[in-house]
C-alpha cells in the first residue's frame, strides 16, 4: 500500500515538471543567444492563463478535444506505470505496458493535427506521422535489444558493444520523439506552425501544449528508467536519482536543439534511416556474436 501511495505522489509531482523544465529550457536558450529570456515559471503562467480563457469551437472540435484528452490520459498512465516499475516492482510486463502506452499516446498525438479542418495543420500532421513511423519502430527495436542483452547472464565484449549501440540509438529516438530541431518538420514552415495553434484556444490549447511537453518528459524518462533499473533497486531512492537526471537530460536536449539547424523536410526520414540502420545493425551483430561466444 505504501508503494502505491509513493507512486501516486511521485507521479503527481512529475506532472508539474514539464511546465517548469520547459521554462528552464527557454532560459538556457536565451542565455546561449545572449538574451535575458522569460522567467523559468513563464510556461506555467502561460498554461494557467490559457486555462482561464474561452474556447472557440470549430468544425470537428469535439473529436479533436477527445483525441487531446486521450493523449493526456495515455501519457499519465504511462508515467504511472514507469514510476511503479522503478519504485514498487521490477516486473518487465509493467515496463513494457508503460512503453506501449507511450507509443499509443504518440500515435494519438500524431493523429490530432489530421483531424483539424486546416490544410496547414494536416500537412504538418502527415509529416509527423512519417517521422514517427521510422522513429518509433526503431525505438521498439532498440528497447528489445537492450532488454535481451541485460537479460543475458553471460556477457562478452561484443555484447557490450551491442548494448552501447542500442543505448545510443534509444537516446537518439528519444530526442527525435521530443519534436525538437532538426526533426521538428511538422512545423518546418512558419505557416504550418499556425495550423493547429490557430484553431485551438483556451483550455484546449493549454491541454494540447501540455501534452506536447509531457511527451518530451516521457521520451527522456524511458531510456533513463531502462538504465536505472539495471543499476538500482526498487524504491523511492531511484526516483530521487531519476528527477535530476531528467532535468539534466532535458537541458542537454534543449541546448542541442538550439545549436542545430532544421533538416530538409524531404530528407528527414531518409536521414534517420541512414543513422538508425548502421547503429541497429551494429547492435544486433554484437548481440549475436556475444551470445555465440558466451
Amino acid at each position: 500500500m505504501l508503494d502505491v501511495i509513493l507512486v501516486g505522489v511521485v507521479s503527481g509531482a512529475m506532472l508539474v515538471l514539464p511546465l517548469l523544465l520547459d521554462g528552464m529550457e527557454r532560459k538556457v536558450k536565451a542565455a546561449i543567444q545572449t538574451r535575458i529570456g522569460p522567467p523559468v515559471t513563464q510556461t506555467l503562467y502561460d498554461f494557467l492563463k490559457l486555462m482561464g480563457k474561452e474556447v472557440k469551437p470549430f468544425t470537428g472540435s469535439a473529436l479533436a478535444t477527445y483525441m487531446v484528452l486521450l493523449t493526456i490520459l495515455l501519457q499519465i498512465s504511462s508515467l504511472i506505470a514507469l514510476n511503479y516499475f522503478i519504485i514498487a516492482e521490477r516486473n518487465f510486463q509493467i515496463l513494457f505496458a508503460g512503453l506501449a502506452l507511450f507509443l499509443v499516446a504518440q500515435a494519438s498525438s500524431a493523429m490530432t493535427p489530421l483531424l483539424i479542418p486546416n490544410p496547414f495543420s494536416q500537412i504538418g500532421g502527415y509529416r509527423e506521422v512519417i517521422v514517427s513511423l521510422v522513429n518509433e519502430f526503431t525505438m521498439i527495436l532498440s528497447i528489445g535489444a537492450i532488454s535481451f542483452i541485460l537479460g543475458e547472464e553471460a556477457a562478452s565484449p561484443y555484447t557490450y558493444i551491442g548494448l552501447l549501440s542500442a543505448m545510443i540509438t534509444l537516446f537518439i529516438t528519444s530526442y527525435v520523439s521530443t519534436g525538437r530541431p532538426p526533426f521538428d518538420i511538422a512545423e518546418a514552415e512558419v505557416e504550418l506552425a499556425s495550423g493547429i495553434f490557430v484553431e485551438f484556444s483556451g483550455p484546449l490549447l493549454a491541454t494540447y501544449i501540455y501534452a506536447m511537453l509531457t511527451r518530451r518528459l516521457l521520451a527522456k524518462m524511458i531510456p533513463l528508467v531502462i538504465i536505472l533499473q539495471s543499476l538500482t533497486s526498487p524504491g523511492l531512492l531511484t526516483s530521487l536519482i531519476l528527477v535530476p537526471l531528467l532535468v539534466v537530460t532535458w537541458l542537454v536536449y534543449g541546448v542541442a536543439a538550439t545549436v542545430v539547424g532544421r533538416i530538409r523536410i524531404d530528407m528527414a526520414p531518409v536521414s534517420l534511416l541512414k543513422l538508425y540502420i548502421p547503429l541497429m545493425a551494429l547492435s544486433i551483430t554484437g548481440l549475436l556474436i556475444g551470445v555465440y561466444y558466451a
